[in-house]
């Protein structure tokens, strides 16, 4: 057998099925179906049977009515996303990035591929951050993903001035910044926005290939400039650094002004005069922090003592509990971290499952980097307890560490095992 015969022969020898598969779509042995991907019409070779095995669209397009033949045009995806596509279709592995996830879950959108869809969605919300939230949200608008764009819009009502900040603000479309720039629960000082959107329109004269003056600052915001409230802006601020410019005609600040100089008797129609203000909480939206990886079915009676942890937060608000079944009412208490109540009242958890949501009469605002208290008072009978328990579970927008009680100091519920499994938080 020569050299030559022996490495044909070696791909298929002592390897798997995955990676039989993943030599078949690299070496493009065998192929039957040829993609020209993209504006360029990259030919991407490819196996018809294993597309069809993965996808019903693939099915529909080979062995359908109307099953195409030949060379099969794919415009709207880029080469590198079709094969990183691709290859998830033959090898069940993809390796996803902040750049790429979300044009691969479009694919995968496309073409019915309901375990990757569920990969990337995962991926993006885990991987979100102030200082990427723009890239997502530009890479959401293209590809029309409205659940993603949604997850971007809280990060930046929670974190505004941030995300105003962020370097890649400035890479947004137009349509991108106004969306941020407009709600009325964009919460942060009218000059961090003014300051933004003049960082913006400077990035956006290079792209068109502009001179950076007033005039032109002006053309390339259109619209966007009507959603800095000028007139509610910092008086101080507006004379040092608006009035100097020419980003706004004459009249328009005659106009802003007056308005601060007539005590706001005059009324002002091309800028908003709206407090812009926080986003409030809604109740019965939250998400489930667990701090357990095991549960372990048995009584737990900790027969008159309390059962304590102390965690500390980010910024967020604290809906209630997730507790385990019980036969009695439970008391639950929340401190701050000085030892003031914020919460003290009595729940009933009736509930045939193991592990039960117990909302909060009223919703508790945590602030980033405080220890608060949970205690639940007076003793616990419960059919569970939680073990194997984390002193640190990530979350949105940093991690939340959990630690014993030196408020209510507690040898039954510890950070490794006990009561209070899961916290039930938005942020």
């Amino acid at each position: 057998m020569t050299t030559a015969q022996a490495q044909e022969r070696s791909w298929q020898c002592d390897k798997s099925l995955v990676e039989c598969l993943n030599h078949l779509f690299t070496s493009g042995i065998a192929c039957d179906v040829t993609f020209l991907v993209g504006e360029s019409k990259h030919r991407i070779p490819a196996h018809k049977t294993i597309l069809i095995s993965r996808s019903p669209v693939f099915y529909a397009m080979f062995e359908g009515n109307l099953a195409e033949k030949g060379e099969i045009a794919i415009p709207d995806i880029e080469q590198e996303v079709f094969t990183m596509f691709l290859w998830y279709l033959y090898t069940d592995t993809i390796e996803l990035t902040v750049n790429t996830a979300t044009s691969v879950l479009s694919a995968a959108r496309k073409y019915m591929v309901d375990r990757l869809v569920k990969n990337c969605e995962t991926f993006l919300k885990s991987s979100l951050t102030t200082e990427n939230v723009c890239l997502l949200l530009e890479q959401a608008h293209i590809y029309t993903e409205e659940g993603i764009k949604e997850d971007c819009v809280n990060m930046i009502a929670r974190s505004p001035e941030e995300v105003l900040k962020s370097t890649s603000f400035v890479d947004l479309c137009g349509v991108c910044v106004k969306s941020i720039t407009e709600p009325d629960d964009l919460a942060v000082e009218e000059s961090v926005v003014y300051e933004a959107v003049m960082r913006w329109s400077e990035a956006e004269c290079g792209r068109q290939g502009l001179e950076v003056t007033d005039t032109n600052r002006r053309e390339v915001l259109g619209d966007i400039i009507y959603t800095v409230r000028f007139p509610i802006i910092d008086a101080k601020y507006l004379s040092q650094h608006v009035i100097m410019t020419d980003v706004l005609t004459s009249e328009q600040l005659v106009s802003v002004m007056r308005f601060q100089q007539d005590n706001k008797a005059y009324h002002c129609t091309e800028f908003s005069v709206n407090q812009r203000k926080v986003r409030e909480p809604i109740k019965g939206i939250f998400e489930c922090i667990s701090r357990f990886t095991g549960t372990v079915s048995g009584f737990w009676n900790t027969r008159g003592v309390k059962d304590s942890d102390s965690i500390s937060f980010v910024d967020m608000f604290l809906h209630g509990l997730q507790l385990y079944q019980t036969d009695q009412n439970v008391i639950i208490g929340v401190y701050s971290p000085g030892g003031h109540s914020l919460y003290k009242e009595s729940h009933t958890v009736l509930t045939n499952e193991t592990l039960c949501n117990t909302e909060f009469h009223h919703i508790i605002k945590i602030t980033r980097d405080h220890t608060y208290t949970v205690v639940l008072y007076g003793g616990v009978r419960t059919m569970a307890y939680g073990e194997q328990g984390f002193s640190t579970v990530k979350c949105r927008d940093g991690q939340i560490r959990f630690m014993a009680s030196l408020l209510f100091p507690c040898r039954n519920t510890t950070v490794d095992r006990g009561q209070i499994p899961r916290l039930l938080v938005s942020f």
